[in-house]
């Protein structure tokens, strides 16, 4: 009986151990979830924007051929002598600033040798012939006729006289290279997290720089376009410019030519001698300045365009300095993320 009683507890015994070892069987072990790592910070460093900078303003200010004020006051009055009849006072000044330069018969020898021919070819195309040129501008050089000669002003650039140094600018690197060097990390699944995360974020990073960059450099090469097509346009105004001031010139020789012609008998043959050879001189000098502006000017085109695209670039390597800047500052402040991201590792005790 004793024996039967202990048999039972064996058997029963052997069921509520059968019964436990079924309820831990293994496909309830691996049904379990792993633990996910998150690290949400990664995202949270971000590349900030940039306003770009504007280039300095370059000022140029143009070339410019202009009469005085005493040839202004002088040409209406003898262009009306024909038709009035009278010498005014400031034509008789005129006279006689011209016969401090040259006597009254040099003035008659020169004066004759400006024939009808010479006068049509100055009049149509600007031509003199090189031994009258010389003796004008030797003329022209008379401290007593000085205040009629025409005044030529050189083309500027911010101040400086087209001919003089412009500042040049050096280039730097459009991107610099940042070297990117993992942290060593435990084989954990933290840490592991961890690095994977910083390692998506790093190329978002780069990307926003990359784009920043490309935007600063695209910038500079519309610059560059702009200047290239400023330049064409500038010389063909010049050319047009100072073509429509000859034409200008010519026609007011030609017009005082007649006047003087007409109203000969009323100034006098020594009157009229001499402001002859006033405005024959004039003429010639207004075409020496015309040809000297319209050189300066075309030059000129170059030079503000270079100046120009100088300042451009100096606003380019500001924005690429506040870019590169910017992307080692967020960098800086990922591979911190990272290091903060390890140290909570380790005190979890994730293979710390």
């Amino acid at each position: 009986m004793k024996k039967t009683y202990r048999y039972s507890k064996l058997f029963m015994a052997g069921l509520l151990l059968a019964s436990v070892m079924y309820n831990c069987k293994t496909k309830d072990v691996e049904s379990l979830t792993p633990f996910t790592y998150t690290f949400t910070k990664f995202n949270d460093v971000k590349l900030p924007t940039i306003s770009p900078t504007t280039p300095a303003v370059v000022t140029v200010v143009d070339a410019s051929v202009t009469n005085t004020s005493a040839y202004g006051i002088l040409t209406p009055d003898v262009l009306q002598v024909p038709v009035t009849g009278v010498v005014l006072p400031v034509i008789k000044q005129a006279a006689v600033d011209v016969n401090k330069a040259i006597s009254t018969t040099a003035a008659a020898a020169l004066s004759d040798k400006f024939t009808p021919e010479v006068i049509d070819a100055m009049v149509t195309t600007g031509f003199i012939p090189a031994n009258l040129a010389a003796e004008l501008t030797l003329l022209s050089n008379s401290p007593s006729l000085l205040a009629y000669m025409p005044i030529l002003k050189l083309p500027t650039i911010d101040g400086k006289e087209v001919g003089g140094r412009v500042g040049a600018v050096t280039g730097t690197n459009i991107a610099e290279t940042v070297s990117v060097a993992k942290a060593t990390l435990d084989d954990d699944a933290c840490k592991d997290a961890a690095q994977k995360a910083y390692d998506l974020a790093l190329p978002n990073l780069t990307s926003a720089r990359d784009i920043q960059l490309k935007a600063v450099n695209d910038l500079y090469i519309l610059a560059q376009t702009t200047q290239n097509s400023s330049v064409k346009d500038c010389r063909t105004g010049a050319s047009a410019k100072f073509a429509a001031l000859n034409n200008t010139a010519r026609g007011s020789l030609s017009g005082v030519e007649k006047a003087l012609k007409d109203g000969r008998a009323i100034l006098g043959e020594e009157t009229y001698t001499f402001l002859r050879l006033l405005y024959l001189t004039q003429f010639k000098n207004f075409q020496d300045d015309l040809k000297a502006a319209e050189k300066a000017q075309t030059e000129s085109c170059d030079l503000s365009a270079d100046a120009r695209l100088a300042a451009a670039k100096v606003a380019l390597e500001k924005d690429l300095e506040k870019v590169n800047d910017n992307f080692k500052a967020a960098k800086k402040e990922l591979d911190g993320v990272l290091s903060a991201a390890v140290t909570a590792c380790h005190n979890q005790g994730n293979g710390g």
